[in-house]
Protein backbone atom coordinates (compact mmCIF):
# COMPACT_ATOMS: atom_id res chain seq x y z
CA UNK A 1 0.00 0.00 0.00
CA UNK A 2 1.45 3.60 -1.02
CA UNK A 3 2.51 5.07 2.29
CA UNK A 4 4.67 8.45 4.05
CA UNK A 5 5.77 7.43 7.46
CA UNK A 6 6.64 10.42 9.54
CA UNK A 7 7.30 11.08 13.00
CA UNK A 8 5.79 12.94 15.43
CA UNK A 9 8.11 15.93 16.30
CA UNK A 10 7.18 18.41 19.75
CA UNK A 11 3.70 16.51 19.48
CA UNK A 12 3.24 17.93 15.79
CA UNK A 13 2.72 15.79 12.78
CA UNK A 14 5.40 17.59 10.38
CA UNK A 15 6.27 16.08 6.89
CA UNK A 16 7.00 17.73 3.25
CA UNK A 17 4.78 18.68 0.95
CA UNK A 18 5.25 20.15 -2.99
CA UNK A 19 3.93 22.96 -3.32
CA UNK A 20 3.44 24.52 -6.99
CA UNK A 21 1.95 27.70 -8.68
CA UNK A 22 -0.64 26.41 -11.31
CA UNK A 23 0.10 29.19 -13.59
CA UNK A 24 3.80 28.82 -13.40
CA UNK A 25 4.34 25.21 -12.45
CA UNK A 26 6.78 26.69 -10.41
CA UNK A 27 7.30 23.95 -7.78
CA UNK A 28 9.00 23.91 -3.77
CA UNK A 29 9.02 21.87 -1.10
CA UNK A 30 8.31 22.89 1.91
CA UNK A 31 7.81 21.90 5.78
CA UNK A 32 3.96 21.24 6.69
CA UNK A 33 2.28 20.41 9.97
CA UNK A 34 -1.20 18.29 9.76
CA UNK A 35 -3.81 19.65 10.94
CA UNK A 36 -7.28 17.42 11.10
CA UNK A 37 -9.20 20.28 12.65
CA UNK A 38 -8.57 22.64 9.84
CA UNK A 39 -11.08 22.85 7.13
CA UNK A 40 -9.13 24.39 4.05
CA UNK A 41 -5.35 24.42 3.81
CA UNK A 42 -2.84 27.08 4.40
CA UNK A 43 0.60 28.75 3.50
CA UNK A 44 2.86 31.43 4.86
CA UNK A 45 3.66 34.53 3.16
CA UNK A 46 7.57 32.92 2.56
CA UNK A 47 5.54 30.55 0.13
CA UNK A 48 3.65 32.91 -1.86
CA UNK A 49 6.62 35.10 -2.65
CA UNK A 50 8.73 32.14 -3.59
CA UNK A 51 6.51 30.64 -6.17
CA UNK A 52 5.28 34.04 -7.31
CA UNK A 53 1.57 33.12 -6.10
CA UNK A 54 -0.54 36.11 -6.18
CA UNK A 55 -4.03 36.39 -4.15
CA UNK A 56 -7.49 35.44 -5.81
CA UNK A 57 -9.90 36.13 -3.22
CA UNK A 58 -10.96 36.11 0.29
CA UNK A 59 -12.69 33.60 2.21
CA UNK A 60 -14.53 33.31 6.07
CA UNK A 61 -12.45 31.28 8.07
CA UNK A 62 -13.80 30.59 12.28
CA UNK A 63 -11.18 29.61 14.19
CA UNK A 64 -9.86 29.67 18.49
CA UNK A 65 -9.36 33.59 18.14
CA UNK A 66 -13.32 34.34 15.91
CA UNK A 67 -14.22 34.53 12.32
CA UNK A 68 -11.82 36.71 10.04
CA UNK A 69 -11.73 37.04 6.19
CA UNK A 70 -8.30 35.81 4.81
CA UNK A 71 -6.97 36.24 1.11
CA UNK A 72 -6.89 32.88 -0.92
CA UNK A 73 -4.73 31.68 -3.73
CA UNK A 74 -4.86 28.32 -5.76
CA UNK A 75 -1.76 26.01 -5.66
CA UNK A 76 -0.67 22.85 -6.27
CA UNK A 77 -1.03 20.80 -3.05
CA UNK A 78 0.96 17.24 -2.67
CA UNK A 79 2.54 14.50 -0.78
CA UNK A 80 5.18 12.26 -1.71
CA UNK A 81 4.15 8.54 -0.91
CA UNK A 82 6.38 5.77 -1.53
CA UNK A 83 5.39 2.37 -2.71
CA UNK A 84 6.56 -0.77 -3.66
CA UNK A 85 6.53 -1.39 -7.22
CA UNK A 86 4.19 -4.56 -8.91
CA UNK A 87 6.61 -7.31 -9.11
CA UNK A 88 9.17 -5.87 -8.98
CA UNK A 89 11.17 -5.13 -5.30
CA UNK A 90 11.69 -1.40 -6.00
CA UNK A 91 10.11 1.73 -4.26
CA UNK A 92 9.21 4.26 -6.05
CA UNK A 93 8.13 7.69 -5.02
CA UNK A 94 5.19 9.15 -6.51
CA UNK A 95 2.95 12.65 -5.88
CA UNK A 96 -0.69 12.41 -4.57
CA UNK A 97 -2.81 15.28 -3.96
CA UNK A 98 -4.32 18.25 -5.95
CA UNK A 99 -2.83 19.85 -8.61
CA UNK A 100 -5.08 22.79 -8.35
CA UNK A 101 -6.68 23.84 -4.94
CA UNK A 102 -7.60 26.90 -2.96
CA UNK A 103 -5.97 27.70 0.17
CA UNK A 104 -5.60 30.51 2.62
CA UNK A 105 -2.75 32.68 2.87
CA UNK A 106 -1.49 32.99 6.99
CA UNK A 107 -0.91 35.75 8.44
CA UNK A 108 2.57 35.05 9.80
CA UNK A 109 4.89 32.07 9.44
CA UNK A 110 4.35 29.59 11.90
CA UNK A 111 8.05 28.68 13.47
CA UNK A 112 8.10 25.16 12.30
CA UNK A 113 6.36 24.80 9.39
CA UNK A 114 5.51 26.90 6.17
CA UNK A 115 2.22 24.79 4.85
CA UNK A 116 -0.76 24.02 7.23
CA UNK A 117 -2.24 20.99 5.69
CA UNK A 118 -5.95 20.55 6.31
CA UNK A 119 -9.00 18.06 5.56
CA UNK A 120 -9.48 19.49 2.29
CA UNK A 121 -6.16 17.53 1.60
CA UNK A 122 -5.95 14.99 4.10
CA UNK A 123 -9.85 13.21 3.50
CA UNK A 124 -8.11 12.09 0.04
CA UNK A 125 -5.99 9.87 2.24
CA UNK A 126 -6.12 7.56 5.27
CA UNK A 127 -4.20 8.94 8.43
CA UNK A 128 -2.71 6.51 11.03
CA UNK A 129 -1.02 7.99 14.66
CA UNK A 130 0.66 5.81 16.74
CA UNK A 131 3.71 5.34 19.27
CA UNK A 132 5.47 8.36 17.69
CA UNK A 133 4.82 8.03 14.31
CA UNK A 134 1.94 8.73 11.51
CA UNK A 135 1.52 7.46 8.41
CA UNK A 136 -0.19 8.40 5.74
CA UNK A 137 -1.85 6.05 2.76
CA UNK A 138 -4.46 6.45 0.16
Amino acid sequence: MPTYIGSIEKRQLLLDVLVSNPKTNKTSSYRALLDTGATISSISPKVLEELELSSDGWMPVGGVHGDQDLPTCSVGLHVSITELSQGQQQLTTTARGHSRMKVTIMGKKADTFDVLVGMDLLQDFHLTVAKGQFILSN
